[in-house]
């Protein structure tokens, strides 16, 4: 009897989970695969030289072959545990650990297929993990933080491994900078930014006005429930301050007045003048983090909105998002308003698990921030990822000076539904004097935080895409730890006295 049997030394834990865990019954009886993995060579012959001369080596998919028994207390038990056993194996792409083997994890995908014998209450058969990344990774994260512009690692994986940079920019006053560069002894680079840009901040052309991450401290620097209503809807209620990793704000309250189909509280902030006094930008840089989905009971009757509204001195919406969740189910909207005006939507996913604004998937971090910027009569709009732009001439001359976020929840037929999780986490708004985007100074701003990932060459900011600020031509591919002693050079803006602290991650690589 196998019913009651704890894991074996060949289990399998997909995704964080024991099969049998999730499974009674279930019993891995072997792998293969594991232990070693034949590279294909690609070989020239010469006409009059003995033997052949290697022309390329490369290691072919990973293919795990998993022996495994299943048990039920009746044979019609067994067939539904069979039923569970396809349903828990169809993923793709997962992390994948043996008990035996628990510093180091696979990619892959299972796949069933062997023969199933028919023995009563008592099964066996096979099915295959299909891992297109041949290699094992370690379970282990490694993290080096850069001194005196280099990042010293002596790496003991037996394969290349492509490291993560992470950089911090300084909130000082010096802190922003115009490019970062990270490179190799072998002259191998990732260049992100433009090297050629001088210093401007002393111009007036680029200054933070607003760098504000919600805590106690400076939650009072913002007015509750004083913003211009959007479209109707009530201000009322209250934010408290919560922690899950690092701070952030929550409705405490909704208030009690019903007046409203949508009701909820709002914060407002007047920017602040400019270094040289000036009210008002008419060119600006906006974005914040947050997270906005359905609860983790993922009660489809969650309904409300989270809104960002960046007004002029008469009330107008120079530029602002709204995410509505009108109806039942994951669906939600994104509503832009650019120039005074509603000027685009779309759908997205409001799931607790989406990676639009939600707690995201294996191997899907979800993106949880928007950008709102404008120059002149154009503006520009990343909604979790999602980029738009748009001309909006009635806008060219408006002028930002007051920002305001709202959190609420539907009231229908008498019912108070329960809300959408509204976590605000931070928000930065830069002023920026330039007549087109591409001329937007210091590409990245104090306390900005850069990520670049050179196993997809990926770059973001703030957890924002920005695949235009990498270079032609740059080395994701090459650049990578080797086995042994690695020094990797990191540089900036000389004009970037304040310096920024930078990271890089890694995982070590084995065949």
């Amino acid at each position: 009897m196998f019913l009651g049997k704890s894991h074996s030394k060949n289990s399998i834990i997909l995704n964080g989970q024991h099969i049998e865990d999730v499974l009674p019954g279930f019993l891995t009886c072997y792998v293969k695969g594991r232990e070693s993995l034949a590279a294909d060579l690609k070989e020239i012959e010469l006409e009059q030289t003995s033997g052949s001369r290697l022309r390329r080596k490369r290691f072919p998919v990973r293919v795990l072959k998993i022996g495994y028994l299943i048990e039920g207390s009746t044979p019609e038990d067994t067939l539904k545990k069979l039923r569970k056993l396809n349903e828990i194996l169809n993923i793709n792409n997962a992390k994948i650990v043996f008990e035996d083997e628990k510093d180091v994890y696979y990619i892959g995908t299972p796949v069933m297929g062997g023969e199933i014998s028919h023995n009563s209450r008592v099964r066996t058969s096979e099915f295959e993990i299909h891992c297109l990344d041949p290699f094992k990774y370690s379970t282990s994260e490694y993290t080096v933080i850069a001194t005196n512009g280099k990042f010293d690692i002596n790496y003991n994986g037996s394969q290349p491994s492509s490291p993560l940079f992470s950089v911090d920019f300084a909130q000082a006053k010096h802190g922003e900078s115009g490019y970062v560069v990270f490179s190799d002894k072998m002259g191998h680079a990732i260049q992100i930014g433009d090297p050629k840009e001088l210093d401007t901040t002393s111009h007036n052309e680029s200054e933070t006005l607003i760098d504000d991450k919600f805590n106690e401290a400076t939650i009072g620097s913002w007015s509750l429930n004083t913003g211009k209503s959007h479209e109707g809807h009530l201000y009322q209620g209250a934010y408290q301050v919560k922690e899950s990793g690092s701070k952030y704000i929550t409705p405490s309250s909704y208030g009690t007045n019903t007046s409203a189909e949508l009701s909820g509280p709002s914060i407002t902030k007047q920017i602040p003048l400019d270094s040289q006094g000036a009210k008002g930008a008419k060119n600006f840089e906006m974005s914040y983090f947050l997270v906005w989905s359905l609860n983790d009971s993922c009660d489809p009757r969650c309904l409300g909105t989270h809104e960002c509204m960046i007004h002029d001195d008469n009330g107008n919406v120079v530029a602002g998002v709204e995410l509505l969740k009108w109806y039942s189910g994951t669906a939600a909207n994104a509503k832009i308003y650019a120039g005074g005006k509603y000027v685009h939507y779309f759908e997205f996913d409001a799931g607790y698990f989406s990676d639009w604004f939600g707690f995201g998937y294996s191997g899907h971090p979800p993106a949880r921030t928007i950008s709102i910027s404008k120059v002149g009569e154009q503006f520009r709009f990343n909604v979790g990822g999602r980029i738009l732009s748009f001309t909006v001439p009635e806008g060219k001359e408006m002028k930002a000076t007051k920002v305001t976020f709202a959190s609420t929840k539907y009231r229908g037929m008498g019912d108070t539904y329960p809300p959408m999780l509204n976590y605000l986490f931070w928000t930065k708004f830069r002023k920026t004097n330039v007549e087109q985007f591409v001329d937007i100074p210091n590409k990245f701003a104090r306390g900005d935080n850069l990520i670049a990932d050179c196993s997809d060459g990926s770059i973001k900011v703030n957890n924002l895409p920005r695949p235009d600020l990498g270079a032609l031509g740059n080395d994701w591919e090459t650049l990578k730890l080797v086995p042994g002693q690695n020094t990797i050079n990191f540089a900036h803006s000389s004009f970037t006295t304040d310096k920024p602290t930078a990271k890089l991650t890694y995982r070590e690589v084995y065949l």
